[in-house]
């Protein structure tokens, strides 16, 4: 979405761009169970449309903040192979993350991530003219409860009612597709009304963060 708005931007003569997600997570490479303790993850597919044509929202700010340092914390101390899963058969993220920490401190790579959590989250704000306290609703990756209340729930303190979460536990983590899948359901059950702000946020591996503000100018015409 913050790749989609500067390609927008950059060029008048550019209408609109298709922005899609996709991921399987299955065996053998992949334990949805699993591989990454905490969270459970699930099939899916998304699609969203950013176009210079008025539609049911509007984007009113976006942000991305990355920390490539802590790229090793989801790949541990696995070797490049020659080919796809040559070293491990299947992912297993807290091996990783516990290599990762064996050799890095752990206190550090937490405050790195904490930082960049709130400063996402304040650079999409301050691009929307808004605040935290303005927003009606958040559409939140869709992590276990455990991991959601501590990067999330607590440290910027959403009641989860507002937000996505007692849909998406009933779902799983769609990978990219959480965010877009989170705002389609807020729309399809009634709760994005003209007026309304919603925050859209989004944690990747490698590390990146990203953040959105929209605001709802229609009722959208799925609900």
């Amino acid at each position: 979405l913050d790749l989609a708005a500067a390609y927008l931007t950059a060029d008048p003569t550019r209408h609109a761009a298709l922005i899609t997600t996709g991921d399987r997570f299955c065996p053998p490479g992949f334990d949805r169970w699993r591989s990454d303790p905490g969270t459970v993850y699930a099939d899916g597919g998304t699609a969203l449309v950013l176009s210079r044509t008025p539609g049911f929202a509007r984007l009113r700010g976006h942000a991305t903040v990355s920390a490539p340092d802590l790229e090793g914390m989801h790949r541990g101390d696995d070797p490049f192979g020659r080919a796809p899963f040559e070293t491990r058969p299947t992912v297993d993220l807290d091996t990783c993350k516990k290599a990762f920490t064996r050799r890095t401190d752990i206190m550090r790579a937490i405050s790195r991530v904490t930082t960049n959590q709130h400063l996402v989250v304040e650079r999409a704000l301050t691009a929307a003219d808004t605040t935290l306290a303005d927003i009606d609703t958040f559409a939140l990756p869709h992590l276990g409860r455990r991991r959601l209340e501590a990067g999330y729930l607590s440290k910027f303190g959403i009641d989860p009612h507002d937000t996505t979460w007692p849909w998406s536990r009933t779902i799983g983590h769609l990978g990219a597709g959480d965010p877009f899948a989170g705002l389609d359901h807020l729309a399809a059950t009634g709760r994005l009304t003209p007026g309304t702000l919603c925050l859209l946020t989004s944690v990747g591996a490698g590390f990146t963060w990203s953040a959105a503000v929209i605001e709802i100018t229609t009722t959208p015409p799925w609900t």
